[in-house]
């Protein structure tokens, strides 16, 4: 009282505080005694409740009804205690895992009752009260096992021996209900399917638990030892008769195996000198995983869950391979012969005809998956692209047979996974000695040859010819990160330029030109990266430099032979000595083209250009745009001061479009001349190799066509793009101050002769020139003004066509 009388309010506070403090901590330590007791006697009752049930035995469960009403006080016990036991705050380690024990005994009792009885129940009423107490039984054991409390010093044994036990009595016994209850009501079959995915719970979460206790090498030793066993048991979880439940178990086993596989096993695999065990479990689980794949088995019914496991088991072998300290180990060639057998089997299965299109859907996606994780090059080494058992191959020489039909899936699924393969190191030597080799087979079958004399028709052509493309479609994939650059490509290149120049197939150019486009981008970003960080090639597979010095040699042969596709492609060619002398060249030895005649030149400058040649030329001006910036500066300007020669003269020699029919063509075909050599100057303005003086001629050169309306709209259209490449890429040098007013001029005074087709390509012009202007600059600003006059004009045409 006389504390709580001083004047000061603080001093008051301060005396009330530690007057309630210690009865508060009182109280607690109370409360926290009583909940004790309560929790106690809590386990002591469903202790002794569950002691009672298992006395009992699972005899006397199809007996009276006093024995049902207490089957139902014991299913609400089961419930309660499924929530109570995930909670630490509810029940000690050892009262858990005492309840766990308990839910254990009960469950095999149950399990071993219902194998006496057979099939054999007196109402249908008494399997579905049994089965709710088999599901409540699991549900609470699946809790002990699930419970988030932490592990504590001395407990860790505990929990290890509690899981071992756990899961050696259910890989013992096996849960399954009578057959003749398989077709019974939904509620009831409902029932059953839960009491088969907490079974399957039951299995994972204890054998997760062995490798989860990561201080006790004993338990993880456990695991391994019982883990293929449990595997096996899941799988015939899957494989019981209510369907509903083999989704969700397939899931179970498939979480199992990432958890499991992906850290502690492949740790141990990785470990040299303790790894026979790792590798013991690791094929006896495949083993049990690859049952699913024999055709007589049940499980065909369920390979829409089951193959993404058997894919998630492949992947994280195949992730162990990555750690480079063992990339080039035994172990890398371990898990290569674990594997291939069993794509061998997948694909074997695929061309089973009693195989449907989920089914093969789902073995497609198992194989894309594994070329995702390795790359084309390794799954092509572990796996077979022709069948020995197919009647075509038994009939042929071993020689001629490369693809067999059933298989031939394989290649478009390869190239699609390929797309996020790009960084994996492969060898351009295997795409040169067995991708091309496999593609000169198929193509010497086009025209009769590699299986006899007999004539091959219109539509087994085709089907050659479809197949040479789609292995030629793989070249994309090699040159990603190609790790033997400096030493094959220099011989891949004269095969690249020869296919590109097979008439029988255009699709090349476009999958050559893509190849080439990828593989010049990833070398130069590569020869950056090293540039810019010393420690970049540490753990490079190759030099990025050396790389980068061989496609700069090899492009003074390339860009030649990509400059005289253009002028083909457009039915047109600048020189025809040289090009009679390429086309000579293209059907020489190591080339696919035959001596059939054919006058696909004569109908495309008669034709045009048709929508197919013209992506084409798109993706060959892509090219030669990535390979310009490899190419050797001094080779370039001179490349690119031809170029404009040549397009100064045939912009002098081209005519009106008045005349006869000859001048006409002759007209046509001086169009076509000048369209290509402008893509072309567009590929090299695009490189942005260029040095100013060629920049000032090609702008020059340009002007006229812009300007004037007497020629083609391609032509004029073409002068566009190579204008707003020029106004992209050299900003500076249009917005100069001697060449402003000139770009103006030229906006304004080409309004009224600026075709439809060109309008677009004009506005992208003003609208590169109006960034590039000078904010600070009162002239610029000006032109500013006026700029966007002229923009706005244009806009106002175009939308008005």
């Amino acid at each position: 009282m006389k504390q709580m009388k001083q004047k000061r309010p603080e001093h008051r506070v301060t005396r009330a505080l530690n007057d309630i403090m210690p009865k508060k901590k009182n109280e607690e330590k109370e409360q926290e005694d009583r909940t004790g007791v309560v929790r106690h006697q809590i386990y002591e009752y469903a202790h002794a409740i569950l002691l009672q049930a298992n006395s009992s035995g699972g005899d006397k469960m199809e007996e009276e009804e006093d024995t049902q009403v207490d089957q139902v006080k014991l299913i609400h016990l089961l419930g309660f205690l499924s929530k109570a036991l995930c909670n630490a705050a509810c029940f000690s380690t050892s009262e858990r895992l005492s309840l766990g024990e308990d839910c254990v005994k009960l469950a095999l009792s149950q399990i071993t009752s219902m194998q006496k009885l057979g099939g054999s129940f007196t109402k249908v009423s008494n399997m579905l009260s049994k089965a709710m107490l088999m599901s409540a039984t699991l549900s609470s054991l699946h809790a002990s096992l699930e419970s988030s409390e932490g592990e504590q010093e001395g407990e860790g044994e505990q929990e290890r021996d509690f899981a071992a036990r756990v899961l050696a009595s259910l890989l013992q016994h096996k849960l399954q209900f009578p057959s003749s209850d398989a077709s019974a009501n939904n509620g009831q079959a409902a029932v059953m399917a839960e009491c088969y995915i907490l079974y399957g719970r039951c299995i994972v979460s204890s054998t997760e638990k062995l490798f989860s206790l990561a201080t006790s090498t004993k338990s993880v030793q456990i695991g391994i030892k019982l883990l293929p066993l449990s595997i096996s048991s899941l799988l015939q979880l899957v494989d019981s008769p209510y369907d509903m439940s083999a989704k969700t178990v397939s899931s179970e086993m498939t979480t199992l195996i990432r958890s499991v596989f992906s850290v502690p096993l492949s740790k141990m695999l990785l470990q040299s000198n303790n790894n026979s065990d790792a590798k013991d479990c690791i094929e006896k689980s495949l083993s049990a995983l690859q049952r699913i794949l024999v055709q007589s088995s049940h499980f065909k019914y369920h390979y829409e869950y089951l193959l993404p496991t058997l894919s998630s088991f492949l992947l994280v072998l195949l992730k162990s391979l990555k750690d480079k300290k063992h990339k080039d180990s035994k172990i890398h060639a371990q898990v290569k012969e674990w594997i291939a057998p069993t794509l061998e089997q997948l694909i074997q299965l695929h061309a089973s005809p009693t195989m449907d299109a989920s089914s093969k859907k789902s073995i497609e996606f198992v194989c894309s998956s594994v070329v995702e994780e390795v790359g084309c090059q390794e799954f092509l080494e572990m796996i077979s692209l022709y069948n020995p058992t197919d009647t075509a191959a038994l009939n042929a020489k071993k020689e001629d047979v490369v693809l067999s039909n059933d298989r031939a899936w394989i290649l478009p699924i390869i190239k699609s996974s390929s797309s996020l393969t790009l960084n994996i190191p492969m060898n351009l030597s295997y795409f040169q000695s067995h991708v091309l080799a496999m593609a000169r087979k198929m193509d010497a079958k086009t025209s009769g040859g590699g299986g006899g004399n007999k004539k091959k028709t219109r539509a087994e052509k085709a089907i050659y010819q479809s197949r040479v493309i789609e292995l030629w479609s793989l070249f994309a994939c090699f040159v990603g990160k190609p790790v033997d650059l400096e030493v094959s490509f220099m011989g891949v290149a004269g095969i690249l330029v020869k296919a590109m120049g097979d008439s029988r197939y255009p699709q090349l150019v476009s999958i050559i030109c893509t190849g080439l486009n990828a593989l010049a981008s990833g070398v130069l970003k590569r020869a950056e990266e090293n540039e810019n960080n010393d420690d970049a090639d540490n753990n490079a597979t190759s030099d990025p430099q050396a790389d980068l010095d061989i496609l700069s040699n090899v492009s003074t042969k390339l860009l030649p032979a990509l400059f005289r596709m253009v002028e083909n492609l457009h039915g047109t060619s600048t020189n025809p000595t040289d090009a009679a002398a390429s086309k000579k060249s293209e059907k020489g030895d190591g080339g696919m083209d035959t001596d059939e005649e054919d006058d696909d030149e004569e109908k495309k400058s008669k034709q045009g250009l048709s929508p197919q040649d013209a992506m084409r030329v798109q993706s060959v001006i892509d090219a030669i745009a990535q390979l310009a910036k490899c190419c050797p500066r001094p080779f370039l300007q001179n490349l690119f001061k031809k170029v404009t020669q040549r397009l100064l003269l045939a912009t002098q020699s081209s005519a009106s479009d008045d005349g006869d029919d000859n001048e006409k063509n002759k007209n046509s075909e001086e169009t076509d001349k000048i369209c290509s050599l402008l893509g072309l100057a567009q590929a090299l303005v695009s490189s942005q190799c260029l040095d100013e003086n060629s920049i000032s001629l090609l702008y020059r050169a340009v002007r006229p066509l812009v300007r004037t309306d007497e020629h083609n709209p391609s032509v004029q259209k073409k002068s566009y793009k190579v204008l707003v490449e020029l106004c992209e890429k050299y900003t500076s040098f249009v917005t100069s101050d001697e060449r402003l007013n000139e770009m103006t001029e030229l906006m304004i005074g080409s309004i009224v002769t600026c075709q439809v087709s060109a309008r677009h390509m004009r506005l992208k012009c003003v609208m590169f020139v109006v960034k590039g202007l000078d904010a600070s600059n009162e002239s610029h600003m000006r032109l500013k003004c006026v700029m966007f006059v002229v923009k706005g004009l244009d806009a106002s045409n175009e939308s008005h066509m």
